[in-house]
């Protein structure tokens, strides 16, 4: 009897002719096959913008922007404890702007912003938070009250 190769993780299984004539398929090797982060989680960000610029995984894009923030945590219903510190969290939000959109982004806008998301750490072994935006919207403070910031 021979025993057919083992598939790829990506490859459909092919309906084995006996139980035992396709080699079982290690999940752990399919998990470890990319390291690509999966976005599959959403979230949803209300902060300030520290800085954008253009977003340095793609190249000749001038549209596609990555706005850094500092996300901070704050105490909500039973998820918080005095005893852990909680330290904002560099995110990296991926979006594309036009260019009369990217002019309205600048630092220190409030904005808010959904998207699916990713962690990893950082070249100086941080967490960060990275996101590809699904919207994406600014906070314009009413007209009565820049009148009285000015």
């Amino acid at each position: 009897m021979s025993v057919a190769p083992r598939p790829s993780c990506s490859a459909p299984l092919p309906v084995p002719l006996m139980e035992d004539s396709l080699p079982p398929l290690s999940l752990t090797s399919c998990l470890n096959m990319s390291r690509q982060p999966t976005f599959s989680s959403i979230i949803h960000i209300r902060d300030f913008i520290d800085t954008i610029t253009n977003d340095p995984n793609r190249d000749n894009s001038a549209n596609h922007v990555e706005i850094l923030t500092d996300v901070n945590i704050f105490e909500e219903g039973n998820f918080y404890s005095p005893n852990i510190v909680v330290e904002p969290i560099r995110t990296r939000i991926h979006a594309y702007l036009t260019r009369e959109e990217r002019d309205h982004y600048i630092p220190n806008t409030f904005f808010y912003a959904d998207g699916r998301f990713s962690t990893a750490l950082s070249e100086d072994n941080t967490l960060e938070i990275k996101v590809q935006i699904l919207s994406l919207m600014r906070y314009v403070l009413p007209s009565a009250h820049l009148s009285l910031a000015n």
